[in-house]
């Protein structure tokens, strides 16, 4: 019976580390998404507040208002439908092709 509690901790400790780890790289993952949206949003309601209009394109925020973001890794969803009404903005990421 205690060789097999002595086994048996050390896996279910490593399961938990495992589990643990990944969980906290979700999350991290959630939160670096959330952060670019809400970045993005706060940098179109600067600009509108600056020229009186939002911007057309998300390369006008990069351009002009110093907007950084990995285009490899997300993708910006930017739809603009009139110059005085706030963008649909949404931030997905990119999955990982396998080749």
């Amino acid at each position: 019976m205690r060789t097999i509690l002595k086994l048996l901790f050390p896996l279910l400790f490593i399961i938990c580390l495992v589990y643990g780890l990944n969980n906290t790289q979700q999350y991290s993952t959630q939160q670096d998404k959330n952060r670019l949206e809400e970045t993005t949003l706060r940098l179109c309601l600067k600009y509108y507040s600056i020229e009186g209009r939002y911007p057309d394109t998300i390369d006008e925020l990069v351009s002009q208002y110093g907007l950084k973001y990995d285009k490899q890794q997300y993708i910006i969803n930017y739809y603009k439908e009139a110059d005085n009404m706030l963008p649909s903005i949404k931030v997905y990421r990119k999955e990982k092709q396998y080749e």
